[in-house]
């Protein structure tokens, strides 16, 4: 066994052959690994590590046997260390002791997601019901693109679209006597993009170059106080699209985000479709003519793929839900990293879950019947096939990983051909997809 200080790390003679120790830990048993708690085995070096944070030093011990692991591994828990239980438990308490402070919040300015995703789900099926021939066509974008929505008239041309951000607010408040709305997140948006900002059946619109601030305060009879009903919202829209030939295109729009990982979990939606699937299949030119804008917003809302076997759609009645994605079944969409320093990819399944003095938050709170299937993507390098996994949920649910109670917040996959012993999830190996 070698202690390593961190900063006189050096290199040291092997004890064991490599060959010995890798044949030992794959035979290890599940029990045998998680005896081994935060002693992590790292499989290119073939070895045990072990690391203690005392005194602001990183202290690290190094081992080639099973046997000198698990001393190492009670030293670190003697020295004030702590076990994956301990941490396990410590996770709980925390957001056990945050539940009623989660509750008020979520009492007092929770329901926004879903109060959005309704009044944009009203203001569709209002232009949709108001319009003629040859007027808007409105469809509602994937959960966090930037512009919450697109809308075009086939005056402008075949994939030709307008962008349109909302925002909402669930009451209005007094300062001094005069009421006002407060709408917050609302600068940044391109100039071209409206920004409609609305609380109950009032509506106020803006081009998003206007908005330079955080948030907005409209004041009762004030100069941002400008509002609108619906039906002069839906004047709005096309006295736009009649001032704006072209605009910007579907996919441009729906691959826009504020968030890398969300625009890497769309990628990845993408790969999969394509690889599957053969990629979505165009929109035809001829729904773009008028007279046919319900016959396009339905090829939007269930896009044909090239096989021809397949729909896609994502789901648009909820917003922020746990369905990515309907693909003949609903679907979750988990990217993964390498696991630093060993085999396998991780995989984390927790979410944010309120905060605390410490900072987030963050449980697995997946339950039964919210997917199908958990479909992990795994990039590689550049120009290169990504790998996915296809899991069942009731596989999850056998691994604690979706479910009631107390959930694990992560786990690893693993390649089909891989030869490593894995105990914990070489389970996964079997649900690696393989392209056809």
């Amino acid at each position: 066994m070698d202690e390593l200080p961190c900063k006189k790390r050096k290199r040291t003679k092997r004890s064991v052959p490599k060959e010995d120790t890798k044949r030992e830990y794959e035979h290890l048993s599940p029990e045998q690994v998680q005896a081994l708690g935060g002693t992590k085995w790292r499989e290119r070096r073939c070895r045990y590590h072990t690391e203690l944070l005392r005194d602001g030093e990183h202290i690290h011990k190094l081992a080639y046997s099973y046997e000198d692991a698990l001393v190492n591994e009670r030293w670190r828990v003697a020295q004030g260390g702590t076990t994956i239980a301990q941490r396990r438990a410590a996770a709980k308490k925390r957001l056990a002791d945050n539940e009623a402070k989660r509750a008020q919040d979520c009492a007092m300015h929770g329901g926004t997601c879903a109060l959005e995703r309704n009044t944009l789900v009203k203001i569709r099926d209002f232009v949709r019901h108001k319009r003629t021939a040859g007027g808007i066509c409105f469809h509602i974008n994937p959960d966090f693109c930037e512009a919450d929505s697109t809308y075009r008239t086939s005056g402008m041309g075949p994939d030709a679209w307008l962008e349109m951000q909302l925002k909402v607010t669930t009451e209005r408040k007094t300062s001094a006597g005069t009421p006002r709305w407060e709408f917050q997140n609302i600068g940044g948006y391109p100039e071209g993009m409206l920004v409609v900002c609305a609380c109950d059946d009032k509506m106020w619109v803006f081009d998003g170059s206007e908005l330079k601030k955080s948030s907005l305060k409209i004041t009762e009879g004030g100069k941002w106080d400008k509002r609108l009903t619906m039906e002069g919202l839906y004047a709005r829209l096309v006295q736009r699209c009649a001032a704006v030939q072209s605009g910007t295109t579907l996919y441009k729009s729906e691959h826009t985000f504020r968030s890398v990982s969300h625009s890497l979990e769309r990628w990845g939606i993408d790969q999969y479709v394509r690889f599957f699937y053969k990629g979505f299949a165009p929109i035809e030119d001829e729904l773009y003519d008028a007279g046919r804008e319900a016959d396009l917003e339905k090829a939007l809302d269930e896009r044909k793929t090239v096989s021809g076997d397949q729909t896609v759609s994502f789901p648009i009645d909820e917003q922020n839900g746990k369905t990515d994605v309907v693909i003949g079944a609903k679907m979750q969409y988990k990217t993964a990293q390498r696991n630093a320093g060993r085999s396998g990819w991780h995989v984390n399944m927790q979410i944010r879950q309120g905060k605390d003095a410490k900072g987030p938050i963050r449980a697995n709170t997946y339950r039964e019947g919210d997917n199908d299937f958990y479909v992990v993507v795994a990039p590689q390098g550049v120009d290169e096939r990504p790998l996915f996994w296809r899991i069942p949920e009731k596989e999850m649910i056998e691994h604690n990983l979706v479910g009631d109670g107390e959930l694990l917040g992560s786990f690893s996959v693993y390649e089909a051909d891989s030869t490593v012993n894995a105990p914990a999830n070489g389970w996964t190996k079997k649900y690696q997809l393989i392209e056809r």
